[in-house]
């Protein structure tokens, strides 16, 4: 439930120190890690003093530095370090500290977990069972606070409890292809939110002091008793290489595990005929797990372009009664 930022010996020299936070700029941190850093600029460990003299943490994974870079005057200079170093722990052992780095066989959240207690500062949101490839950054103006909100995993959905120290204020969800925003669906406090992702998924949540009044989206989604849309497709197979070939389905299959099709690269339409009885039951189309980017056209109208995520379409305004024509 933290962010954070690579730094520069430069951005750190240039930072200021005040009430606990280095700042550069716009951007404060309360925490500086050194990540198995062996060598130091005298004047980033001075830096780095001035830091703890404010009130900040500083945390050595793994080593601590011991000597400053480059060939000249050497020896004074790794001696300024070393002489640094040991005024931090000595004047400031409870916010300069050494903490091991990560064991081959150990997880790094849970790695992350123990540096997180032993830290004790407050993560802005608390997520109930963290996954190492869900990723979150968050940007502050004013009284407004977004989240940015990633699942990095090509095959896995997860679903997540998330709460934000940010009580009082009202959550959105923007949608950045089209810059609509809606209100976040919650049941409870407002500032806990439960947070669905797909493979691939992001979510773009915001909370501002707005009162809560608009529309949520509605999610698409597959009941279980949807059908399968049967055979046959006719397939067309635009290569990258020019050439093109056509082909009938009659059930669709993995291209890896069809030997004449396994070593194909372009683009793929496929088209059939569906036959529905009642279009007002006909909401959304699911292609299933699509490795890439999908479009689909219903009756000569385009719905659009997929490229993470699930791969859902909604159909409800385009399907009609009797035969449609489907082309992915």
């Amino acid at each position: 439930g933290y962010g954070c930022d690579y730094v520069s010996e430069a951005i750190v020299q240039q930072a200021t120190a005040a009430e606990g936070q280095l700042a550069y700029g716009p951007r404060k941190y309360k925490v500086l890690l050194l990540i198995a850093v062996e060598s130091l600029q005298p004047q980033t460990a001075q830096a780095i003093q001035r830091f703890l003299e404010a009130g900040g943490q500083v945390v050595f994974v793994g080593k601590e530095p011991v000597r400053a870079p480059g060939w000249t005057d050497h020896a004074a200079r790794d001696r300024a370090v070393r002489d640094t170093l040991a005024a931090m722990k000595q004047q400031h052992p409870d916010r300069a500290v050494l903490y091991p780095e990560p064991k081959p066989t150990e997880a790094m959240l849970e790695w992350f977990k123990g540096l997180q207690s032993r830290l004790a500062v407050e993560p802005y949101v608390r997520f109930d069972h963290p996954v190492s490839t869900v990723s979150q950054v968050r940007y502050c103006r004013e009284d407004t606070d977004v989240f940015y909100i990633a699942n990095g995993s090509l095959v896995d959905s997860y679903e997540l409890n998330a709460e934000f120290k940010l009580p009082g204020r009202t959550a959105w969800l923007w949608d950045p292809e089209t810059g609509e925003r809606f209100l976040y669906p919650v049941s409870g406090q407002a500032n806990r939110l439960r947070i669905r992702l797909a493979p691939t998924e992001s979510r773009l949540i915001v909370f501002d002091k707005e009162k809560p009044q608009g529309k949520t989206l509605a999610p698409l989604f597959v009941s279980p008793q949807a059908k399968a849309i049967p055979g046959p497709w006719n397939v067309r197979l635009e290569h990258v290489d020019g050439s093109i070939r056509s082909l009938t389905l009659e059930q669709l299959v993995d291209f890896k595990a069809a030997r004449d099709l396994k070593s194909f690269a372009g683009i793929i339409w496929y088209e059939t005929k569906v036959r529905i009885e009642d279009p007002r039951r006909s909401r959304a189309l699911s292609l299933g797990k699509v490795h890439g980017v999908s479009e689909v056209i219903l009756n000569g109208q385009n719905l659009g372009t997929k490229w993470y995520g699930d791969h859902i379409y909604d159909v409800s305004a385009t399907a009609k009664a009797g035969e449609n024509i489907l082309q992915v």
